[in-house]
């Protein structure tokens, strides 16, 4: 949710798509990123090659 932590290089053309739905969905349904509410400021990755939050994309 924060494309600073989450990605280490977010492609330009691929921001903001689909996440505002997914920010407001989240808020509709009181839901809330635990891992990076834990963590609010670690980087860390599910993949060595592609580097990103594996839960969000």
């Amino acid at each position: 949710m924060y494309n600073y932590l989450d990605q280490t290089s977010p492609s330009p053309h691929l921001l903001g798509m689909g996440r505002e739905d997914l920010y407001e969905w989240l808020d509709a349904l009181g839901l809330m990123d635990a891992w990076r509410f834990v963590n609010p400021d670690v980087r860390d990755y599910t993949s060595p090659t592609r580097k990103n939050r594996l839960d969000y994309c």
